[in-house]
């Protein structure tokens, strides 16, 4: 047999549905013609009130379920149209579909009851709109360091039970350095920022779905480098300058040239100033190992600026 023409059980199910409801169509479509001529012909009396209740539950029964219902408001699940009025091989239709539909396995089938409901999960519910995400609480600032900031925030109203995590968005001032992380919990450490910057922290409650609540937001700034920091100081206070500059001529902080450029000054607070001009191209570490330099070299003049 070709396939092309082949018959399968869902395009038997729409036929027989689609018979069934042009023939549920054309019963209610009698039905009513029926109760108009009754109403035209013999208008209500008084005392044929409860016959009048009776049909027009019938009616309504029949218009809305395809089946009527007694004076009494109960559902009696078969028409009281005339014999005559009905169509022919509703009931071969009506069989031929439970046929259909019945699967082989009557274990395979899941009944619930009528009245029973089943709880939406609220994180997946397409009517959770960002307005109906509780944002977190307040943003703390637990710790500023100087490439870190450590943050904590307050738990969403009534998300209990709702899964959901954190979206932190964080940005420097000059928009040169931004990017975002995701939490699980309440709080985080933004880490890698840059020293002596200003950023701005912004989070928000995230559902399941991906739908984010209103944002909260914070700013904090980072804390200079130690050597950064004292810059004043260092540079008036440091007199062994030349020292300084052959450990960093040996840990290759400093070329050959600016070495010799640091040796040409003769006073201290000159060869410190250029120390610091070169030091604009290093990093974190590279100024680690300045302050190391500096600790050895100038061990009391580091714990009078610490606080020591």
């Amino acid at each position: 047999m070709d396939r092309g023409t082949e018959t399968t059980p869902n395009d038997r199910i729409i036929h027989t549905l689609d018979n069934i409801v042009k023939r549920e169509m054309t019963r209610v479509e009698k039905e009513l013609n029926r109760f108009k001529k009754r109403l035209t012909k013999t208008p209500p009396q008084g005392g044929d009130e409860k016959n009048e209740k009776a049909e027009l539950w019938n009616l309504a029964g029949l218009l809305i379920f395809g089946n009527t219902f007694s004076a009494n408001n109960t559902f009696e699940g078969t028409s009281q149209m005339s014999s005559e009025e009905s169509v022919p091989g509703e009931g071969a239709q009506e069989a031929e579909l439970q046929a259909i539909m019945s699967p082989s396995d009557p274990s395979s089938v899941i009944s619930t009851p009528p009245d029973s409901t089943v709880p939406e999960d609220p994180a997946r519910s397409p009517l959770i709109t960002p307005a109906s995400v509780s944002p977190p609480g307040e943003i703390k600032i637990e710790s500023v360091e100087i490439n870190s900031v450590s943050l904590s925030w307050g738990s969403p109203d009534n998300m209990d039970g709702i899964p959901h995590s954190f979206h932190i968005t964080y940005s420097s001032s000059d928009k040169s350095h931004q990017d975002s992380i995701t939490a699980p919990s309440n709080s985080t450490v933004i880490s890698e920022l840059r020293p002596g910057r200003e950023y701005s922290f912004t989070v928000t409650t995230v559902l399941e779905n991906g739908t984010q609540s209103t944002p909260v937001s914070t700013s904090a700034c980072t804390k200079l480098h130690f050597v950064d920091q004292h810059c004043y100081s260092l540079i008036q206070r440091v007199v062994a300058v030349a020292t300084v500059a052959d450990a960093l001529l040996g840990k290759r902080m400093l070329q050959d040239a600016q070495y010799d450029e640091v040796l040409v000054e003769k006073v201290p607070s000159a060869q410190m100033r250029l120390l610091y001009k070169f030091s604009r191209a290093w990093g974190n570490s590279e100024k680690d190992v300045f302050l190391e330099i500096l600790e050895k070299q100038q061990p009391h003049l580091i714990r009078d600026l610490r606080g020591d």
